[in-house]
C-alpha cells in the first residue's frame, strides 16, 4: 500500500533542504572570506609597517632620502624576500636598466661590444660580439687591456688597477670614443719535424702590444650564426634574443637545401638561456611532433605549454655544452636528445630549468622572478641537476679562457662532436 506524501510535508522537506544548502553555501563562504580577510590583515599590517617606517625616516633622519630612492630600495628589499626564500634569480630593475636590458633581449646592444673577466694577466677580453663597434675596430677575443684613454689623452685605468675601475672606464656614454692599449698574444705553429731527441719542438708564442681607437654605440648583435667546413656546419647560439628564432630558422632552412652538408653542429657552450618563445619556435623547426615543453606551477600542477608540428629537420645533429650552457639553451639540448635527435658533447651544464617571469612597473622599472619550471619533452627537470653530456670531454683552464679565439682543430669538444654529425662513406 501507497503511502501519499501531503503538499504541506513535501514544501517542508524542499525548505529544510534549502536552508541546509544555504548553511553549507554561507559556511563555505564564511570560511573563505575569513581566509581572504587573513591575508588582507596580513598585507595591511605589512604596509602600516612600511608606512610606519617610513613616516620614521622622513620626520626625524638627519639624511633624507629621495622618495626614488626609497622607492627603488623597498623594490629591491621584495627580490631579496624572494631570493632568501629560495629564488636565486629574482631580481629588480630600475627603469634604465630595464630598458638596457629590453634592448639587448630585442637584439640591440650597446657600448663597444666586448665581455671581459678578470685573471693573473689583467683585463681580459673574453668575447667580441659580432657586429659591434669592438669588432669592426679590430679587437680579438683573447686581447688582455693595459690602458683605457679618452679622446683628450687622459687615462682613465690601465693595468694593474681594480677590475671596477677598468670596467667602468669602458661604460661611458654613447659617441664617446675610446683609445684601448691592447696586449696581444700570437701563437705559430712549431714545424712537423722532431728533434735529434724525438720530441717534437713547442709552438712560438710572441706578444705585441697595439692601440686601438673605438667608439661606444649602438649595434645589432648577432646572436647566431652558421660555418661551414667540408660537410659540416657548426650553427653558434650566443644567446636567445626575441628575433634569434627567425634567423634561425632561415639558417635552418638554408642548410636543409645544402645538399653539400650532412650534418650540424649546435654550438651553445657559455649560452646563459634568453626568451623561452624564442627557444621554443627553434625546436619547433627542428622537432616532430609532440610535446617541446611543460610547466609545472606553484600548487604542483603540470600542463603542456608547446608542442611542435610534424615539420622537422632530419641531417644528423650534435650539440655542443659547458658549465656555461644556462636555462633555455638547456632546454635546446635536452629537447633534441629526448627526442633521439642528437648527442650532447662538451661537459655538464649549469642545471637552471625554471621560468622567471618579468613584471613591469608603473614607473618603467620591473621585477622578476620564478613563477614556475619547466620541463623537457620526457626528461625529468634539471633545476639544480646539470645535463651530463653523452660524451664528456672536458677543456683545460687555458682552453676555457681561450674558448672564443679556438681555432677548430684546436678545440677538443668540437673534434670529439665531429664524428657523431659525419655521414661515413659506405666503401670507407
Amino acid at each position: 500500500m501507497n503511502k501519499k506524501v501531503s503538499i504541506g510535508a513535501a514544501v517542508a522537506v524542499a525548505a529544510l533542504a534549502v536552508a541546509v544548502t544555504f548553511v553549507v553555501t554561507v559556511n563555505i563562504m564564511t570560511a573563505r572570506f575569513n581566509d581572504q580577510l587573513k591575508g588582507l590583515q596580513s598585507q595591511k599590517n605589512q604596509y602600516e609597517k612600511l608606512s610606519e617606517i617610513s613616516t620614521l625616516v622622513t620626520e626625524n633622519a638627519y639624511y633624507p632620502v629621495a622618495d626614488a630612492t626609497r622607492d627603488e630600495m623597498l623594490a629591491e628589499a621584495y627580490a631579496q624576500a624572494l631570493r632568501d626564500s629560495g629564488d636565486a634569480y629574482a631580481r629588480y630593475y630600475t627603469r634604465e636598466e630595464y630598458e638596457k636590458i629590453s634592448k639587448g633581449n630585442g637584439g640591440t646592444g650597446s657600448g663597444i661590444g666586448i665581455s671581459v673577466m678578470e685573471d693573473e694577466d689583467g683585463i681580459y677580453v673574453y668575447r667580441v660580439m659580432r657586429g659591434s663597434p669592438a669588432e669592426n675596430a679590430g679587437i680579438r677575443a683573447g686581447d688582455v687591456i693595459v690602458a683605457v684613454t679618452d679622446e683628450s689623452g687622459t687615462v682613465l685605468a690601465q693595468s694593474g688597477e681594480a677590475y671596477a675601475d677598468i670596467y667602468s672606464a669602458l661604460r661611458q656614454e654613447l659617441g664617446t670614443s675610446l683609445m684601448l692599449t691592447l696586449k696581444r698574444s700570437t701563437k705559430t705553429a712549431a714545424s712537423a719535424s722532431e728533434g735529434s731527441d724525438g720530441a717534437k719542438p713547442a709552438d712560438t708564442v710572441t706578444s705585441e702590444t697595439v692601440s686601438v681607437s673605438v667608439t661606444l654605440a649602438e649595434f645589432a648583435n648577432e646572436s647566431v650564426w652558421v660555418e661551414q667546413d667540408g660537410g659540416i656546419a657548426t650553427v653558434t647560439v650566443a644567446e636567445f634574443n626575441y628575433d634569434t628564432d627567425e634567423a634561425f630558422i632561415s639558417i635552418i632552412d638554408s642548410i636543409e637545401r645544402n645538399t653539400e652538408i650532412t650534418g650540424v653542429i649546435f654550438d651553445l657552450r657559455n649560452n646563459g638561456g634568453g626568451q623561452l618563445s624564442t627557444v621554443v619556435n627553434m625546436l619547433d623547426r627542428l622537432l616532430p611532433e609532440g610535446i617541446i615543453v611543460t610547466e609545472t606551477d606553484a600548487s604542483g600542477k603540470e600542463i603542456a605549454r608547446y608542442t611542435s608540428d610534424a615539420v622537422s629537420f632530419t641531417k644528423k645533429m650534435a650539440v655542443l655544452v659547458n658549465g656555461s650552457t644556462a636555462s633555455a639553451s638547456e632546454l635546446f639540448a635536452c629537447a633534441l636528445r629526448d627526442y633521439g635527435k642528437a648527442q650532447l658533447v662538451g661537459s655538464e651544464t649549469y642545471g637552471k630549468g625554471c621560468v622567471q617571469t618579468t613584471y613591469v612597473l608603473s614607473d618603467g622599472g620591473a621585477i622578476v622572478f620564478t613563477t614556475a619550471m619547466y620541463n623537457p619533452p620526457s626528461s625529468g627537470n634539471y633545476d639544480g641537476k646539470p645535463l651530463v653530456p653523452d660524451v664528456t670531454v672536458r677543456l683545460t683552464e687555458e682552453q676555457e679562457r681561450a674558448l672564443f679565439s679556438l681555432a677548430r682543430d684546436e678545440d677538443p669538444q668540437y673534434l670529439a662532436a665531429l664524428p657523431l654529425v659525419t655521414v661515413r662513406n659506405v666503401n670507407e
